[in-house]
């Protein structure tokens, strides 16, 4: 066979590995977070969140169009498919550099060691997380190896006529590759130092020449033609202090935005009629960059269409230009590096050193009033602990370790885990997995392999092609700390960002691939034995092949269905045409994907607190009908929801002392849904408290934010006639002051005419809580109107992989079934209280995903209450031996938010008390009594419980002998901190007393004699 054939086969065998691989372990169901909300946009279309990936959704449509499969399966194909392409172009590009590293070593080799790298980035892991999901990092991954190849290939090809083939398609990429991720246009400076290398002869003078026309490229494409252009042609320019542009509207404006459109269409004209190559080339290279940016005409023309997912609605020009740059999330400042406001930010920034917080100050806007805003120009700036943020949080915990993740190892799985190291204690370990069951699993241990061989071929390349590696040096870079560094992060993030620097582990890759060269190069020109040639190449398999087997179970997706699950179980939880409110990305965009793509409860209005905040969605609340279902009743004015954010008429949030909100209450239609108390009124009259705001003349303020308006004008114009609910996921400080108006439904807090508790305790509806809890359905019985009965699927072991953020959103499930079996034990049902925990842990394992020590407890303690011995003493002994884990290991227990509030040695005991195991109980509160200045309750503790276990043998004398001993000592004046002990003691006492027979006044006699 030749060797262009073989070439062509090895690259095929690639391309097949990472097809297989992602095809076993896609997600064959709605991933969380933006999956759900892609996958319904590219079905119907539709608009998804600033700056859209209309691309994305184009050639996801086409999937969309597959004869088989689930149609979240079929979207989710479309990172498998991009993520097997992008395999073929590493494995494309390696085998250039290879070849032009080294000549010497043959074909047949170079085509192995070129495999043999491009399944490193196969089985790496965070390429491999994006693999499986329908986001848009593996289309873009798969657009910035397009790139990198066809660079390579220009510069091979670059002395034949026709080359500059490679730079157009190049451009035009960039353009196409702004309708899935900007990433893509970071390439532009590799790109153009290797055009640099190959055309001119090096000095510092031309490298500085070349530097800085990067930097211009890089600044028209990104400033001008992505940022500005948009702007300049729906005639807006110039935005002032208070967010408004200083040109707005203007028809001058607009024609300075076609003047930018034609001078490359001008320039390439005149370049053409006079012969300038180079001017003719980069005015065709502009033109190219605009027109894929053109992608965008589908996000205008879509919005235009109004479908049911409608982000932004960017219908006109300046609404398309705002929603491509984002305007909705504001701008971070550069410098500082800790800018964001807020206690969880400001905690986190004091970490590195002192911080303080931003002055503010007033704006004027258009319509003569001001607003306030954070003032960074004045800021006073601690220099060193900016610069530490920079290094050890945005460059150091945010880029480094998510490299040593792909290329070391990993700790765990919980977020913020450590790169795991060789050296990494077992303890530091165990912290990282203390409470998940696929702590075998971890730590992923890659023994550094990857990253040693890494840096031999970074040193390799830097020794036989310095030009090339250079160029590849600046592409890892660019794509990893620079844009680190770019999007400036804050701590806390709420998930892990490692899905950004995917390009610069695919550069790491390929350096893994010369690394492999280098080896083989020197066993090579050692040893002519061909054998030992291929023993050599074979071996470094073993590389790849140890990244696939710590990588499988973790990345198999396969039988995750918890997204949709949980999305089916909060639909089912709502009576018909609910109105259901939302609050974050994952108890919102698979609920979409429900409604739009399965058809399941279109009935429903699934309101996003977060988004309430726009006019925008106000507004399509108020008028839309999203498959048919009702609009919803809002009085904020048709002109305030239509206004600007910006403007003083839009929806703003209110300053003001807590607000009495009545609604009329016609019983006559509520009685089918509720039970009418007998002192009902015909009103409902609660106080609305929202965020605490301080104080004003000794009366607490509150922050009314445009979404609790919102909540309160739904409640007051639907006066109950349509359901409203809070899913559970929704922070109380929405519906502060109904408390006791609220009862749990299912998944769903519904909101009641009627004080449902007087003190605020919890309520629920027995006969939709009995539904939900105690007749699940399998999945072959969805339904798409309304029905009871939840979904629970693969929940009962831990033979599929769930990572922390789904095993957290079970923890939903677990509360909702303590509360409720706790709220039947006190209204007296007791038997079917234990039916509903036994029904929860049979459904959800409670071995397979654990829980913190005080769970395990809390089950315990219904378990007591409800009369299930057997069970109590199961949960009573797992919450002691996860509680004992703590006192194992201090750093583990510095790390659990519950010890030290509740300490593990208490928590260890009381487990170990009611599992039986009380001599286990009494020592270790023994060893945490030093520990307590010698508290007189835990002495009493440890005393009754040493009592306990004399009662238990029927040895009551002995018993009444050592509590009148206990009675003495905590009657010596010289422990007078137990005097306070004596009356619990005496009660102890005297029940031995009546048990053996004998009256408590002559046993008191005894002892004071």
């Amino acid at each position: 066979m030749e060797s262009k054939h073989i070439h062509k086969v090895f690259a095929f065998i690639a391309f097949c590995t990472a097809s297989i691989t992602y095809i076993l372990t896609a997600q064959t169901s709605i991933p969380f977070w933006d999956c759900g909300e892609f996958t319904s946009a590219a079905i119907w279309q539709q608009v998804p969140h600033p700056p859209g990936a209309p691309l994305f959704l184009i050639i996801a449509k086409l999937f969309d169009f597959l004869p088989f499969a689930d149609p979240a399966w079929r979207i989710n194909l479309v990172s498998v498919l991009s993520s097997s392409c992008t395999i073929l172009f590493v494995y494309l590009s390696i085998e250039i550099l290879l070849k032009e590293c080294s000549k010497s070593v043959k074909d047949i080799y170079r085509y192995t060691i070129a495999l043999c790298g491009s399944l490193c980035f196969v089985f790496s892991d965070t390429f491999w997380f994006n693999a499986v999901e329908s986001e848009v990092y593996a289309m873009s991954t798969l657009i910035v190896s397009l790139i990198v190849y066809l660079i390579l290939r220009w510069r091979d090809q670059s002395h034949q006529s026709n080359n500059t083939i490679y730079l157009l398609l190049i451009s035009y990429l960039i353009g196409l590759s702004i309708g899935v991720h900007l990433f893509s246009i970071l390439t532009l400076f590799t790109v153009m130092m290797l055009i640099y290398f190959k055309k001119y002869e090096f000095s510092w003078l031309g490298f500085a020449k070349m530097t800085l026309l990067s930097i211009g490229i890089f600044s028209y494409v990104y400033i001008v033609l992505i940022k500005t252009l948009p702007s300049l042609l729906a005639g807006n320019f110039l935005i002032s202090d208070n967010g408004n542009y200083v040109f707005q509207e203007s028809s001058f404006i607009v024609l300075c935005g076609l003047i930018v459109v034609f001078i490359p269409c001008i320039t390439l004209y005149i370049a053409h009629k006079k012969g300038q190559s180079l001017i003719k080339l980069i005015a065709l290279c502009i033109l190219l960059i605009m027109a894929g940016f053109t992608t965008y005409t589908h996000t205008f023309l879509r919005s235009s269409a109004h479908p049911p997912m409608n982000e932004n609605a960017p219908n006109t020009m300046s609404k398309l230009a705002s929603y491509i740059n984002r305007e909705q999330y504001g701008d971070a400042p550069m410098w500082p590096r800790r800018y964001k406001t807020g206690t969880e930010f400001e905690e986190m920034h004091k970490k590195y050193g002192n911080w303080y917080a931003p002055s503010y100050i007033k704006i004027d806007m258009g319509d003569g009033t001001s607003k306030s805003t954070s003032d960074y120009s004045t800021m006073k700036i601690n220099i060193p602990g900016e610069i530490k943020y920079l290094f050890n949080y945005q460059i150091g915990h945010m880029y480094v370790r998510y490299f040593l993740w792909n290329f070391m190892g990993k700790a765990g799985d919980l977020q913020d885990s450590p790169a795991f190291l060789y050296s990494s204690p077992k303890k530091e370990v165990e912290i990282w997995n203390y409470l998940s069951d696929y702590k075998d699993m971890f730590p992923i241990q890659l023994f550094a392999l990857p990253f040693i061989m890494g840096i031999i071929g970074l040193l390799y390349h830097l020794k036989n092609a310095p030009k090339t590696a250079y160029s590849f040096i600046t592409l890892f870079i660019m794509l990893g700390v620079f844009a680190a560094i770019a999007q400036n992060q804050q701590e806390p993030q709420p998930r892990e960002r490692d899905y950004f620097y995917v390009g610069s582990f695919m550069v790491w890759c390929m350096w893994i691939a010369l690394g492999f060269q280098s080896i083989i190069y020197i066993i090579v020109t050692k040893v002519r034995l061909t054998v030992l040639h291929w023993c050599s190449i074979m071996f470094l398999f073993f590389i790849p092949g140890l990244m696939a087997k710590e990588g499988w179970f973790i990345h198999d997706r396969s039988k995750n269905t918890l997204a949709f699950d949980m999305s089916y179980n909060m639909l089912q939880s709502c009576e018909k045409d609910a109105i259901l409110f939302t609050n974050g990305d994952n108890d919102t965009f698979p609920l979409w994907y429900l409604q739009d793509v399965e058809g399941i409860r279109r009935d429903i209005r699934i309101v996003n607190l977060s988004l309430a905040q726009m006019g925008w969605y106000l507004s399509q609340l108020k008028h839309d009908s999203p498959w048919g279902a009702k609009p919803i009743q809002l009085t904020f004015s048709d002109a305030s929801l239509d206004a600007p954010e910006n403007s003083q008429d839009s929806p703003k949030p209110i300053l003001s002392e807590a607000r009495s909100i009545t609604i009329p209450i016609e019983q006559s239609r509520i009685s089918s849904y509720f039970v009418i108390p007998d002192n009902a009124t015909q009103t409902m009259t609660f106080t609305y408290t929202a965020s605490p705001a301080g104080e004003q003349n000794g009366k607490p303020l509150y922050v009314f934010g445009v979404e609790h308006q919102m909540i309160a004008d739904i409640l007051q114009n639907s006066a109950f006639t349509r359901p409203v609910y809070f899913s559970m996921t929704v922070s109380k400080n929405y519906y502060s002051g109904l408390e006791s108006y609220v009862r749990q439904e299912g998944m769903a807090l519904r909101v009641c005419p009627f004080k449902q508790s007087e003190d605020q305790t919890e309520a629920f509806y027995e006969p939709i809580m009995d539904a939900c809890f105690l007749h699940p359905i399998n999945g072959n019985q969805m339904q798409k109107q309304q029905a009871y009965g939840y979904i629970f699927r693969d929940l009962a072991d831990n033979s599929h992989y769930y990572d922390e953020f789904s095993r957290n959103y079970l923890r939903n499930y677990r509360l909702s079934s303590i509360r409720y079996a706790d709220y039947l034990i006190k209204v007296g049902q007791n038997k079917k209280a234990g039916i509903v925990l036994n029904s929860m842990n049979t459904h959800i394992s409670p071995i397979h995903f654990p829980m913190n020590y005080l769970f395990y407890l809390q089950i315990a303690d219904v378990y007591r209450k409800a009369g299930y011995t057997k069970e109590m003493s199961y949960f009573s002994l797992l919450g002691a031996q996860y509680a004992d884990a703590l006192i194992m290991n201090k750093n583990l227990a510095a790390q659990d938010p519950y010890a030290k509030d509740f300490s593990p040695y208490v928590a260890a005991a009381e487990g170990y008390q009611y599992s039986g195991r009380i001599n286990l109980a009494i020592e270790r509160l023994r060893t945490f009594l030093p520990e307590t200045n010698n508290d007189p309750y835990l002495q009493n503790k440890i005393d009754e419980l040493e009592l306990l276990v004399l009662e238990n043998k029927k040895q009551y004398s002995e018993a009444l002998k050592l509590a009148e001993t206990f009675l003495k000592r905590y009657m010596d004046p010289a422990h007078k901190r137990l005097l306070v002990l004596v009356p619990r003691m005496e009660q102890k006492a005297n029940e031995l007393r009546v048990i053996l027979g004998l009256s408590p006044l002559e046993s008191m006699t005894r002892i004071l004699n």
